[in-house]
């Protein structure tokens, strides 16, 4: 059934991408199209556009899976359903996670903004893509850095000239951190505020209650992650886990810690910012193989890895490197006891990695870049 489905949907965007060459294009119209519940570069740029471009000359749509019909701060929200049409008559169209399957026609811009410098495999070197789906639907797919141009070629099977270079949309929020969340959720100002943000990484089911448990790598239970919360206390920090927003522990309900938050993605929508506007405002960033880390590399902030599953996650999705920890300029946790011995030397502002970082930035972002990168892009189309 689910390649039938497959089937139907490339015949079908073969269909609209045909009648999208004859159909007159509106400079007027811009859609912003992205997947569920994601805060990404789509949204950061549609933001941008909403506050800086001039009020009423252009009509914005934002097309998400969760969206329904409805206006609010002169953006239009609509269905997915929709929003083709919509794509069928807008000279400008932006994705960043999905997008329609059709063609841009020879009158249209339609900018692939994608949602990461990779370390691990994207596009078409993820095996699961199936074979005859066609990824170049784009007028051109932005990068950070000219080392990645050749990967994204090769990721989108485009022509390198179709990999253009730009900071990401969302990295101009790294520069205009939001407290207002933390102030929501915390009682004052801690020594550190550390931020987690884990790969997407399934719960289990305990076998023996048949109740749904969370836990991170190194701390399986919720004995282990009181007996952090607890260190935390001890040492004025606090700690905040942001989940995927694919994880299936979004279903679930936290305990309350005193220095340990753990937002689902249903909570943290709630808030309504702009994902980085969040996390500019930590002092430290632990994640693995996610690509928020060469964004986290502007602010020169230090950063650590678990990396308890590195030989599955290669075997199974694999890297764009042969050796991912070369790209990885921070602390590289291995155990539980490593956790903590990382967490000391931050608290106590050692930082052995400055150099390390700077080496890694230079080589993921050869843009020049002054947290303008919404403003360069829309100035390249021509949307002024």
């Amino acid at each position: 059934m689910r390649n039938f489905l497959q089937i139907l949907l490339i015949i079908l965007s073969e269909i609209l991408s045909f009648f999208n060459k004859f159909i007159p294009k509106s400079d007027k119209k811009i859609l912003f199209f992205s997947n569920p519940s994601y805060n990404d570069n789509a949204r950061a740029l549609l933001q941008w556009s909403v506050e800086n471009l001039p009020q009423g000359k252009y009509s914005f749509y934002s097309c998400v899976k969760i969206s329904t019909n409805g206006e609010k701060n002169n953006i239009k929200f609509i269905s997915r359903v929709k929003g083709l049409f919509v794509f069928l008559r807008a000279k400008y169209v932006f994705y960043d996670i999905g997008t329609t399957r059709i063609r841009p026609s020879a009158k249209q811009m339609v900018v692939q903004l994608w949602h990461g410098t990779p370390l691990k495999m994207i596009g078409r070197s993820v095996s699961k893509i199936k074979k005859q789906e066609r990824l170049d639907d784009f007028s051109f797919v932005i990068t950070t850095s000219e080392k990645f141009l050749k990967v994204f070629a090769l990721a989108f099977e485009c022509d390198e000239k179709k990999v253009r270079l730009f900071e990401y949309p969302r990295n101009d929020y790294l520069l205009k951190p939001d407290f207002s969340i933390l102030q929501n959720y915390q009682n004052k100002v801690y020594k550190k505020n550390i931020l987690w943000m884990p790969t997407f990484r399934k719960s289990f089911l305990d076998k023996n209650t048949g109740a749904n448990t969370f836990s991170l790598p190194y701390f399986e239970d919720m004995k282990g992650i009181e007996d952090l919360n607890e260190y935390l206390r001890n040492n004025d920090s606090f700690l905040t886990v942001k989940l995927h927003p694919a994880d299936i522990s979004n279903s679930l309900s936290f305990p309350f810690f005193s220095n340990i938050k753990i937002f689902n993605i249903q909570e943290y929508n709630s808030y309504n910012i702009p994902n980085y506007s969040f996390v500019s405002c930590f002092d430290m960033l632990i994640t693995d193989y996610s690509s928020i880390y060469f964004d986290w590399l502007l602010l020169d902030r230090p950063m650590a890895f678990t990396i308890n599953d590195l030989a599955e996650y290669s075997s199974q999705r694999g890297f764009i490197f042969e050796n991912p920890l070369e790209y990885m300029p921070g602390e590289i946790i291995r155990s539980t006891d490593q956790f903590y011995e990382v967490l000391d030397r931050i608290i106590n502002n050692i930082d052995n990695f400055s150099v390390d970082r700077k080496r890694i930035r230079d080589y993921s972002h050869s843009v020049n870049w002054n947290g303008d990168a919404c403003e360069q892009i829309m100035n390249y189309l021509g949307i002024k």
